[in-house]
């Protein structure tokens, strides 16, 4: 399951940049200029040689669930980030950093990404030409990641309970009738951030496709102790029907729900 989001995340060249301080509010609370950004490092996202650090399992057919578990998304309901509101500073901020030109904010995180008790933003970018970036702006560093086909940023948990907030990202891409969602979540507490687990195929709507069909992913971990190991992740797969070409609301999705082939 991860080196197919791998091999798809490096098939589409991504582009992605994060900018990622400690110590910093919103750019109107930071006490200095909103064009003071630092200039941008190069941090790819590594894939480690062995996989990414979790395991992930599909959860056996008819096995049932643990509810020791926590859920980390649900995508029988169609999983999206709400459009950000910046203010005026961060705005500027973002699009001085980018190079100057027009920006739009398409989502926004706030959390400790970079060390414990940082108190940092995230925020997903689309530039004038069509580029897209994530950006958390602040004085102290900013890193450049690359990645395209980001859709939303889609949550900031700590899963692995060391006090720094994991990023888990959505990706979707078109293929034979079909929207395709695969889920990355990624930490950012090295020089270069981290491929933690890959979801491919977390959410499959081919409602609209010649045959028509809707499967979907609950994804779960273990509750971790604390001590900044990572848990193991579960992922219960099942499959609905459509109602008339659409994909239904989750109430719809239960009433026929049933365990993927």
């Amino acid at each position: 399951m991860s080196h197919s989001v791998g091999h798809t995340l490096r098939l589409v060249a991504p582009l992605m940049l994060l900018l990622a301080t400690a110590g910093c509010d919103r750019a109107n609370k930071r006490g200095g200029s909103a064009d003071a950004v630092p200039t941008p490092r190069e941090a790819p996202v590594v894939e480690p040689a062995g996989g990414p650090l979790a395991d992930v399992r599909r959860i056996a057919d008819g096995e049932r669930p643990d509810p020791r578990r926590a859920v980390l998304m649900d995508m029988r309901v169609d999983a999206k980030a709400r459009t950000a509101d910046p203010d005026e500073d961060t705005r500027r901020a973002v699009a001085a950093s980018l190079g100057g030109g027009e920006v739009r904010i398409l989502g926004t995180l706030e959390g400790a990404f970079t060390r414990p008790r940082a108190r940092e933003e995230m925020h997903l970018v689309e530039t004038g030409d069509g580029g897209r970036w994530i950006l958390v702006v602040g004085r102290d560093e900013a890193l450049r990641l690359p990645g395209e086909d980001i859709r939303y940023l889609l949550a900031s948990p700590d899963i692995d309970g060391n006090g720094t907030n994991e990023v888990l990202l959505r990706l979707d891409r078109e293929e034979d009738g079909a929207i395709r969602t695969d889920l990355r979540l990624l930490t950012f507490t090295g020089e270069q951030p981290v491929v933690v687990a890959d979801f491919s195929d977390a959410r499959v709507d081919a409602c609209a496709a010649p045959s028509p069909s809707l499967r979907a992913q609950r994804i779960e971990y273990g509750r971790p102790a604390g001590n900044g190991d990572w848990p193991d992740f579960v992922v219960v797969a099942s499959e609905s029907e459509c109602i008339d070409g659409r994909a239904p609301d989750l109430e719809g999705y239960l009433r026929a729900e049933r365990p993927a082939g």
